[in-house]
């Protein structure tokens, strides 16, 4: 079975995807997981936010590090991740998502997706704990969701038991 971990500020964009179709069928037939996180939940105090301005100045706002850092240990601890995991941030300047990488990516135990916004997510967190920067193709969306259920549809589809 793969596991397939989602942080997200936004975890109801996932629900009409996964619940459908081949992702269905791979979820039901215990090929796939799909465990979706809020990043809300990983705030010290729920009248915080998860972004904040880039240190050292610049337009535009990140990701905070801490929550994301919270929540990717949190994952790691329940899914007993040691060497079989890891960890991608879909960023447009990643390495370009294509058949090769979606294959090597379908025989990995533990997917954790990061889902960006903003201007993106510090840079603590692409440094220490991001395995893989993937890009989906050279263009700018809102946010990291779609580029993760892009890329989790086309790793399930790779598993030929979902078809038969």
């Amino acid at each position: 079975m793969i596991s397939f971990n989602v942080i997200t500020p936004f975890p109801a964009m996932f629900n009409n995807i996964l619940s459908e179709s081949i992702l269905l069928k791979a979820k039901q037939k215990q090929i796939a997981e799909y465990n979706i996180f809020n990043l809300f939940d990983f705030l010290d105090n729920p009248s915080e936010r998860i972004d904040d301005y880039p240190f050292g100045g610049g337009p535009g706002m990140l990701m905070k590090s801490e929550p994301i850092f919270k929540a990717v240990d949190k994952i790691k601890s329940n899914i007993k991740c040691i060497n079989d995991c890891r960890v991608i941030f879909p960023t447009p300047d990643g390495e370009i998502f294509n058949h090769d990488k979606a294959k090597k990516l379908s025989n990995v135990k533990n997917l954790i997706f990061i889902c960006g916004h903003y201007k993106g997510i510090d840079q603590r967190i692409r440094d220490e704990i991001v395995t893989d920067e993937i890009s989906i193709g050279d263009f700018v969306l809102t946010s990291g969701e779609l580029p993760s259920m892009i890329m989790i549809d086309s790793i399930v589809r790779l598993k030929k038991r979902c078809f038969k």
